[in-house]
């Protein structure tokens, strides 16, 4: 899809280059610190070779739609456009720099530097540019008598867009581009499953017009999934591609970095909650029970036992009660620590759908309108609702 570099996209430029050589000075600021000449003098001699940067910069965000006035109305998205464009761009930056060394400077961990700030700088201000787009937002026809999402724009409004024209979803395909004429837009608001003239839409994607499905704007908007959106073809749409590879290794990774303080606060406390456990009642240190994980298949669960094994006197069946040992261990999450092992497997992750005992998963899954599509995620040692 060709895009063209409209007023918004060379505000857009401007301000970005006014970032880029703005966070290069400052990464060489924080290099020479006490130092300003010197810092002046190393910045002139950077700017020759950065304006090419600057040019490579710019092309991967043209490419990648951020210099076009389009739809981008949350944060969330901006993120996940813009993580992989400026990833792209660095790593050329970086392949010119070092298999093409004639600009007589070598970056190296300045580059790095560079990079994470010039990430933070240009992710704020693309976000604070959607604010900009509310002085002149793009005309936008809705398609469907959506009064949830008339309701929603007027509690939420997207900063970029004004509906203009509401036409009924039966409306021919000339209706369509009349309006989409009239209003001299290429922006259209429909909700995609619910159309019933998909191969109007077909017809209008070739003619390079925008089309912004309801019911992801409302999911992103409103940080909920509808209810009646949710079916088997929605799981095979959503759950397995929720995340995309960076996400899935960056989430596993971050599982990774936290299980290592897990494990230690688990090697430290086990002599001493294995001591008091021992001495009030002399049974087991852990408690071990089977669990259903990702796919469906089942793992070992390990905990602190926090429960009494033991029967009292007189007859008294005292199992399945908290011991005092137990009750301390609850109410600080002492007992949840071995599963750091769980995680280091990959068995678990730290958030996610709390795992089940098979049998319960049996139950469920004949009650529960897709219950087994928890475990297309890995189980976690809390939950999301809490």
């Amino acid at each position: 899809m060709v895009r063209s570099l409209s007023w918004y996209g060379l505000i857009i430029l401007v301000f970005d280059a006014m970032l880029f050589f703005g966070v290069l000075y400052l990464t060489l600021f924080f290099r020479e610190p006490t130092d300003i000449s010197l810092v002046t003098t190393d910045f002139k001699q950077h700017i020759p070779s950065f304006l090419v940067m600057f040019f490579v910069y710019e092309l991967v965000q043209f490419i990648a739609g951020f210099l076009s006035k389009r739809i981008v109305p949350t944060a969330k998205r901006i993120f996940d456009r813009l993580v992989p464009a400026h990833i792209a761009a660095v790593v050329i930056m970086a392949l010119i720099f070092y298999l093409w060394p004639i600009w007589g400077i070598s970056p190296k961990t300045n580059l790095v530097l560079f990079a994470m700030l010039l990430f933070i700088a240009i992710f704020i201000w693309r976000v604070l540019s959607l604010r900009m787009l509310s002085m002149n937002p793009t005309p936008t026809i809705l398609i469907g008598n959506e009064q949830e999402m008339d309701e929603m724009l007027t509690t939420q409004p997207l900063w970029n867009i004004n509906v203009v024209e509401r036409l009924p979803k039966n409306s021919s395909y000339d209706t369509i581009y009349k309006a989409l004429s009239d209003y001299n837009t290429e922006s259209l608001l429909v909700t995609v499953d619910r159309y019933p003239r998909i191969d109007i839409l077909y017809q209008l994607i070739f003619k390079n017009y925008t089309i912004s499905d309801i019911t992801a704007l409302r999911e992103e908007m409103l940080e909920r999934v509808d209810l009646d959106m949710i079916d088997e073809l929605w799981f095979i749409r959503n759950a397995r591609n929720q995340q995309n590879r960076w996400q899935a290794v960056l989430k596993r990774l971050f599982d990774l970095v936290l299980s290592v303080p897990l494990s230690l606060a688990f090697l430290l406390v086990l002599p001493f909650v294995a001591l008091a456990i021992k001495l009030e009642d002399g049974g087991p240190v852990f408690y071990q029970a089977t669990r259903v994980g990702l796919g469906g298949r089942e793992f070992k669960l390990f905990k602190f036992r926090s429960m009494s094994t033991k029967t009292g006197g007189q007859g008294k069946d005292n199992r399945g009660q908290v011991t005092k040992v137990g009750t301390f261990l609850r109410k600080t999450s002492i007992d949840e620590f071995p599963q750091a092992l769980s995680i280091i497997r990959g068995e678990q992750s730290f958030v996610g759908p709390r795992p089940e005992i098979p049998k319960l998963v049996s139950k469920y899954a004949k009650t529960i309108p897709h219950y087994n599509m928890r475990h297309l995620v890995r189980p976690g040692l809390t939950g999301w609702a809490q």
